[in-house]
């Protein structure tokens, strides 16, 4: 039986143990769920893990041992001349026999000892997993059959289910922190290797890149090249055409879906580009390989120009395809994060709706489009184009900001101008300006300057 199988089979088992669990802790409360000191949920489930939990370790562990053991029982009854072989080609010969098993082609064509031992490993791996089959279903059962004898009224299920569910995290995540640990661990290892055969200066330096090298000591090769200057050359090459291509289309579709396309058509471009990005890796170097790297070449050839397959342009088209959908939903979502008070700014100084984009539609803008944003004030004078009356500016009154971010009319500066202790002034011109400060007076209000304002016919 298939190990998938027998998983099934497990939780068909584990689903059965709960209701069992629930049943039998109604029984022994006799009907009185008071007298329990957990739910009757709790009991099943507590009978369900303790019916599952043990048979899937087991699996888990029969499962990445078998074909270990079973390997090392084949090699064992092979003749003494193919055990007496390298390491190499001891494995060559197992892979063989494997793939005999599996049906898979293998490397040379068998012989009779190759079958016998195919067979053999036939036959062990069906003991295997009929042995397995057995050993956890009963493990199983026995499981659920001794935690129902358990189940007791003042028995803290509860708790007991939480430990183990609490167990079951902190496995899970020091497996995924021990697979992160291990994985650097590795390239650390190799790394060191590595700069052990070759010096750090030539890898950072080097310009040349031959990385042909003999692996064994029965493999003919050169000493090798490993300068990482064109590597990193490459990548920056590769990098600059993809941005090209990347950031013109991306920034335009998102200027597009941000402020000119329809709900309809947003909600139609807007998934496809989504789509697109999830597209994997490996698709997009397939696609460069076999159409855009020909396509290329084949038209650098119609204009007298030389273009390699493996050139650094069907690339970085390639990958400026893939990360379009990236910077499409980058952009749209900083276009979308501007508040509409900056954009109705932009719009009052008089920018059209093409003119208030990118730097209308960005955080922060241009000093014009900041000018512009009633968050932090309007600096120099504002004029309202009037299109009613041809387009000619009607000067309206002028709103100075003050601290706090708020804005204060005429008459509301004209009422704090009258308050005691603000002095006064006259410009040559006839307008009113509160150029003092609050004096004397206690809070926020003391130093809140009041700026110069505006008043209707003033130049």
């Amino acid at each position: 039986m298939q190990p998938s199988v027998l998983v099934l089979v497990l939780l068909l088992l584990s689903s059965a143990a709960y209701y069992a669990g629930r049943k039998r802790a109604f029984t022994v409360a006799q009907g009185r769920l008071r007298n329990l000191q957990s739910l009757p949920a709790y009991y099943g489930l507590y009978t369900a893990i303790w019916c599952g939990l043990p048979a899937l370790l087991l699996l888990a562990a029969w499962v990445s041992l078998e074909h270990t053991i079973i390997t090392n029982a084949v090699v064992a009854g092979l003749p003494e001349e193919i055990r007496q072989l390298g390491p190499d080609r001891l494995n060559l010969i197992v892979n063989d026999i494997k793939n005999i098993v599996q049906g898979n082609i293998v490397s040379r064509a068998p012989d009779a000892v190759m079958d016998a031992a195919a067979g053999r490993y036939r036959s062990l791996l069906a003991i295997s997993h009929a042995a397995m089959f057995v050993v956890a279903l009963a493990l199983a059962i026995g499981a659920a059959a001794f935690t129902l004898t358990r189940i007791k009224p003042k028995q803290r299920a509860r708790n007991a289910v939480e430990t183990i569910i609490l167990a079951l995290l902190i496995a899970c995540s020091t497996i995924a922190i021990l697979t992160t640990v291990g994985i650097v661990l590795s390239v650390l290892f190799e790394s060191i290797r590595f700069f052990q055969a070759v010096p750090v200066t030539d890898f950072l330096f080097g310009l040349d890149w031959s990385p042909q090298i003999a692996l064994r000591a029965d493999q003919a090769g050169s000493s090798g090249a490993f300068g990482a200057v064109p590597i990193f050359a490459g990548t920056f090459m590769i990098t600059l055409i993809a941005m090209a291509v990347a950031v013109p289309i991306g920034l335009m579709s998102a200027i597009y879906l941000s402020e000119y396309a329809t709900r309809q058509v947003r909600a139609v471009a807007k998934p496809l580009l989504e789509i697109l990005a999830g597209i994997p890796t490996v698709v997009y170097g397939f696609f460069a390989a076999l159409i855009v790297a020909p396509f290329l070449r084949d038209t650098g050839g119609m204009f007298g120009l030389g273009i390699a397959s493996e050139s650094a342009l069907a690339a970085g088209l390639v990958m400026g395809i893939m990360i379009i959908p990236f910077v499409s939903s980058l952009s749209d979502d900083v276009m979308n994060a501007v508040p509409q008070a900056m954009r109705d700014g932009a719009y009052g100084m008089g920018a059209t709706q093409s003119g208030n984009h990118p730097p209308g539609d960005l955080p922060g803008g241009t000093a014009r489009h900041r000018r512009c944003d009633p968050a932090r004030g309007v600096a120099g004078d504002r004029r309202d184009h009037d299109r009613r009356d041809g387009g000619r500016p009607r000067r309206q009154p002028h709103r100075e900001p003050i601290r706090g971010g708020h804005h204060r009319d005429g008459a509301d500066r004209h009422a704090a101008d009258r308050r005691p202790g603000v002095r006064q002034s006259q410009d040559p011109r006839g307008v009113r300006a509160g150029v003092g400060a609050v004096r004397g007076d206690a809070g926020p209000e003391r130093d809140r300057p009041l700026h110069r304002a505006q008043v209707p016919g003033a130049v």
